[in-house]
């Protein structure tokens, strides 16, 4: 497995943020539920399982889709449960991030510049975040880095994590490329399992109705 250096170099050891967030769609007038879209089915990228160092969460998918109108859902799946802990005595906690890129051709490890937004969550504050939501970091502004918090809903079922967002506080695109990661921060080497597989190139879904 590469090495990498962390794309995220602000730290981001900032997702303590609370509140909810990314919520369905309300009900239609009258009270009645609303009627899910036609929308296209998931796209999933596997990636081998046993690719990563001792201490480093292991991926074993990633998959984005569109499960109610304007809402982006990233799904990742790890070998084992919890997808994300801590160990306080080692002073060490898993960090997951997703990364949206600018174009099929960003390298993010190596391009920053193509990174525009980001959705970190840590092991030590999963559990409030599954509860109040996360933060989402947007690099599209013109004076640098904006974060918006509460704003990303986070979800654990099993050893599946769950990052879903509203598609209009990411611009609205039409086609969405994306690389999720994840390392055990605090650990003296940074080793990360990265899905899809960097030397494929980063995950692309054509959104419905774009």
């Amino acid at each position: 497995m590469k090495r990498m250096r962390n794309p995220m170099t602000v730290a981001v050891i900032v997702a303590s943020a609370v509140v909810a967030g990314a919520a369905p769609a309300a009900a239609t007038e009258g009270g009645s539920e609303p009627t899910s879209p036609p929308l296209g089915p998931p796209v999933t990228y596997e990636d081998p399982a046993g690719d990563v160092e001792d201490g480093v969460p292991d991926l074993l998918s990633c998959a984005v889709s569109e499960p109610w109108e304007s809402l982006l859902s990233f799904r990742l799946e790890f070998a084992s449960e919890p997808p994300l802990s801590y160990d306080m005595e080692t002073m060490t906690t898993d960090e997951l991030w997703l990364m949206l890129l600018s174009g099929p051709e960003v390298d993010p490890m190596n391009d920053p510049d193509g990174i525009e937004y980001a959705m970190i969550v840590h092991g030590a504050t999963l559990p409030g975040e599954e509860e109040t939501g996360s933060g989402l970091f947007d690099t599209t502004q013109p004076e640098g880095q904006e974060v918006f918090w509460r704003v990303v809903d986070v979800d654990v079922e099993g050893s599946v994590l769950t990052l879903t967002i509203d598609r209009k506080l990411v611009g609205d695109p039409e086609v969405v490329y994306f690389v999720a990661g994840v390392t055990s921060e605090g650990q003296e080497e940074d080793d990360y399992d990265v899905c899809p597989d960097l030397d494929t190139g980063p995950g692309e879904y054509e959104l419905f109705g774009a």
